[in-house]
């Protein structure tokens, strides 16, 4: 079936304008945030002049932890005023949704092919678990929007192959890289896959790989030193000392000899704590800790990182609990969104519709396509199960709270990488050959 040559990309435009109204009329709550003291490091970073180095490589004080400078830039862009961030947010989750269909809509022939790929991706982005984002002052919302555009704008590259798509890939790659620290770890595996894969099977994007390949490895060391000068690390290695460590007593022995201090304090006053347990926060500023402070400061993220590569049961969740494994996979977490309320339509949909199995059996239908078929795109699913994959396990580990609110993301992510392989899949000419066979022999038994 064909329609107008340019009505795709009109209903993608359509749909923009249609969510975007509905999502500029959701209301929100200042008492969503008003516990969570990201938000306010967030704000406090965004009133720092653009023009002060503090801006982007901020210290560590007594009162305020340094964050990534993504967030408090588009905070900044809205006056640092919540009234103005919030439909900011809005509108850069609608508008990223937007780029992200226009550029799927570059690797589809097909004309109902393409309506279907508008339908589920506005649903999906519509679904409360990710719109709710927006009308939080935390980093998730601009943190995925980045995520979008950063895909958006690699497959935009990948169809037109231009420098000027090279240049605004990096730039959304700055910002998607400074959007929330664990993507630190992102870029280089995901640019050194697909420059093997280019070595083989499209040549012609080799140079421009290795050119992102050179520039994420670059731009990990710029976001490191930046961890360690404002010790971004901190809270993150004090959170799984206290809840991954001190329950077992192999691992905090193996961390005295490390040198780390204050052990049988910490044992007598933090000891078996769940996640969900807010005394932890006195831990935070109680002065008599200071010595383990520095620790963790100085030796803390090394010892730590040594600590995952020597004991690979721990690092790759052996040791784990199915439940605790599953928080990998939370979604409609309204103890941070709220609900939906009046906005029922962005509520109730059919997602989540996708699960673990599912996006690995339709990943591996792909795999099998581009054998055949020598197309990198068909390859794209794929890598994004392995790139989440390890993501997943990444964040895991770097941080021990608060679980499904850092990796609410790995859900969403199945359900996207599922109406990519679906879409994908529908478009293969295999598949139009077998609807196109089946027809054929109903018209003859007709």
């Amino acid at each position: 079936m064909r329609f107008g040559k340019n009505l795709p990309d009109k209903i993608n435009l359509l749909f923009f304008l249609i969510v975007l109204g509905f999502s500029l009329t959701i209301k929100w709550d200042p008492s969503l945030w008003g516990e969570f003291s990201d938000t306010y490091d967030y704000i406090a970073q965004s009133k720092i002049p653009l023009t002060d180095k503090d801006f982007y490589f901020p210290q560590k004080t007594a009162n305020f932890y340094p964050r990534p400078f993504t967030v408090p830039l588009f905070y900044k862009l809205a006056s640092s005023n919540p009234a103005l961030i919030i439909p900011a947010q809005l509108f850069f989750h609608t508008l990223s949704t937007f780029f992200l269909v226009f550029s799927l809509l570059l690797f589809i022939k097909r004309d109902y092919t393409k309506i279907l790929i508008i339908l589920f991706v506005y649903a999906l982005m519509s679904w409360w678990n990710v719109l709710g984002w927006s009308i939080t002052l935390l980093s998730e919302s601009i943190s995925f929007s980045f995520m979008l555009l950063w895909i958006a704008s690699f497959l935009t590259l990948l169809k037109k192959r231009t420098p000027g798509f090279l240049i605004l890939h990096v730039i959304i790659a700055v910002l998607f890289s400074f959007s929330r620290d664990s993507w630190l770890y992102f870029l280089i595996p995901f640019y050194s896959i697909v420059l093997f894969f280019s070595f083989f099977w499209d040549r012609i994007m080799v140079k421009k790989y290795l050119i992102l390949l050179s520039f994420s490895i670059t731009l990990f060391f710029i976001q490191n030193y930046a961890v360690h000068k404002g010790y971004r690390h901190h809270l993150a290695v004090l959170n799984n000392i206290v809840f991954n460590v001190l329950p077992n007593e192999e691992y905090l022995q193996w961390f005295a000899k490390q040198g780390m201090p204050c052990i049988d304090k910490l044992k007598a006053n933090y000891s078996e704590l769940s996640c969900e347990d807010k005394k932890i926060y006195g831990l935070y500023n109680d002065s008599t800790y200071n010595e383990l402070f520095e620790w963790v400061d100085q030796e803390g993220k090394t010892a730590y990182m040594k600590f995952l590569i020597t004991h690979p049961s721990h690092t790759f969740l052996f040791d784990e609990t199915p439940k605790k494994i599953n928080r990998i996979f939370g979604y409609d977490l309204t103890w941070y969104t709220g609900t939906a309320k009046d906005h029922k339509w962005v509520e109730y949909t059919i997602f989540p519709l996708f699960n673990l199995w599912s996006i690995l059996i339709l990943g591996g239908i792909l795999v099998i396509t581009f054998v055949r078929k020598k197309e990198f795109i068909l390859l794209l699913p794929a890598i994004l199960i392995v790139m989440f994959t390890f993501n997943a396990l990444i964040v895991y580990n770097a941080e021990a709270m608060e679980v499904e609110r850092h990796l609410i993301i790995t859900l969403i992510v199945m359900q996207l990488i599922g109406i990519i392989s679906i879409a994908f899949i529908l478009d293969s000419d295999p598949f139009n050959g077998l609807i196109k066979s089946i027809k054929t022999k109903i018209l003859r038994l007709a």
